[in-house]
């Protein structure tokens, strides 16, 4: 094509390409090894060769070089037809590593079609293999082998072995060749994950309920890890988050997941999920009375709000005015005594402006009917998105209130409010480690954002 033998014309094309491309193309004084650069740019960019076929056809036109471009283009996008000694060559690679390093680069070359958690890298690979592309990225299994060759999940050996493998194919189909792994922008350390568990109730005043969980990652993408629908009993629950920690730590690559929310019905809010133990052991060695709490930032949700389209205006509101802020004010923040009258906070009179709330623990003589339940159900029905409240509400368990007053404030009024989970977490690693700070650990976090939401019900967002 005679526009990529003019340098200033080569400058032109990479700037019609848009700065998304461009600031990844490295200029060259040889017009050979610069359009080698383009066109290795725009592999890396979803419908980057479509945009670069555009683009010459408007400095080229329709020629016939312009064409078999574009068949080209074309032909990356179909899934590439694998002989076996390939499949298994691959499958042989990913075998050979402990775990699933290979699982990142999964969900990144397959969403958002993910419907469930392969069995190994055979299935991923079959999965991916029958998947088209999107118009104008490369196919499903090259998108995957790039990523096991810049990310930095693989052992060197099994890395080069890969991309070994990915040059061979990218080869035998007549595409672009791959520059060599060194030469390659290696991926991040850890991937952002979420670990999300719905407890949903199986019958009235019955100990079981009906579990589901999810990864999340790439801020609204999920992977579903379990989806029963035969009841279990609640106790059984604890024993099964070492399997699902298993599989965030092969996608973070041996990292806790950002976060772990429950989805729980109000009758189960206080439950001390936080406390629970894993059997998993972290990247770091375990101490003594570490639990998913300390390990993890672990928040409550409220499963009951999130399937009653009618709450969403309101909850979605205050959600934004909490996030919108960096540091509470007193007026966002709304205290609860459960001492008081029972009818002081009904759901109406929570002010407009609240988008937190804080239940303080009551006190010994405290025998209102507005109790601790009460007062945290008149906040969720008002749509308030984040609130703290002691557990311990029983006459031989008192939360020092003055201690939970001073944390409270200094929770929602000195920090950044989206490090609410992170604070939390400290607080209960510090806890574990002292027993002055005993009341610490049975304070429970309500974190619930309506914008990320999965499970069943109407009003959520199956993924």
């Amino acid at each position: 094509m005679t526009s990529f033998s003019d340098d200033p014309t080569r400058g032109v094309i990479i700037d019609e390409l848009g700065p998304r491309i461009a600031a990844q193309i490295p200029r060259y004084p040889v017009a050979r090894m610069e359009a080698l650069a383009i066109v290795q740019a725009c592999l890396r960019i979803p419908g980057g060769l479509t945009s670069l076929a555009d683009v010459l056809e408007v400095f080229e036109g329709g020629t016939p070089a312009v064409e078999r471009f574009r068949r080209l283009v074309h032909a990356l996008s179909l899934p590439p037809e694998l002989q076996d000694t390939e499949r298994r060559q691959l499958v042989s690679i990913l075998d050979s590593v402990e775990g699933r390093p290979w699982l990142a680069a999964y969900l990144g070359a397959a969403s958002p079609v993910v419907e469930r958690l392969p069995d190994g890298p055979g299935e991923a690979l079959a999965v991916l293999e029958d998947l088209p592309a999107p118009r104008g990225e490369e196919s499903r299994v090259l998108r995957f082998t790039r990523r096991l060759v810049v990310g930095d999940r693989l052992p060197e050996q099994a890395r080069a072995a890969v991309h070994r493998w990915h040059t061979m194919l990218a080869g035998r189909l007549g595409l672009p060749l791959p520059p060599p792994p060194d030469h390659e922008p290696r991926g991040p350390a850890t991937e952002d994950a979420l670990l999300v568990l719905s407890l949903e109730p199986y019958l009235p005043g019955d100990n079981s309920c009906l579990l589901s969980a999810w990864l999340g990652y790439d801020q609204d993408a999920w992977l579903p890890l379990v989806r029963e629908d035969r009841p279990r009993p609640l106790s059984e629950i604890p024993s099964m988050l070492d399997e699902f920690m298993h599989v965030v730590r092969d996608f973070t690559g041996g990292h806790p997941p950002q976060r772990v929310e429950f989805m729980l019905p109000r009758l189960l809010l206080s439950l001390p999920v936080d406390q629970w133990v894993t059997n998993g052991q972290p990247s770091v060695a375990r101490r003594p009375g570490a639990t998913l709490g300390t390990d993890c930032a672990v928040v409550v949700r409220d499963l009951e709000r999130a399937t009653d389209p009618s709450a969403r205006e309101q909850w979605s509101r205050r959600w934004r005015a909490f996030d919108r802020a960096d540091v509470l004010s007193e007026r966002e923040v709304l205290w609860l005594n459960p001492g008081r009258s029972p009818y002081a906070y009904d759901s109406p009179a929570v002010p407009y402006s609240a988008c937190a709330a804080v239940v303080e623990p009551p006190e010994g003589e405290d025998r209102s009917r507005l109790g601790t339940a009460d007062a945290l159900g008149a906040v969720l029905d008002a749509g308030v998105p984040v609130a703290v409240w002691s557990r311990q509400t029983g006459p031989a368990h008192r939360t020092p209130r003055g201690a939970f007053q001073r944390f409270a404030r200094e929770l929602f009024h000195r920090g950044r409010s989206d490090q609410l989970p992170e604070r939390m977490r400290s607080l209960r690693s510090e806890a574990s480690e002292t027993t002055e700070l005993d009341w610490a650990r049975h304070i429970a976090l309500l974190w619930d954002d309506p914008t990320r939401t999965v499970g069943a019900g109407t009003a959520l967002r199956w993924p």
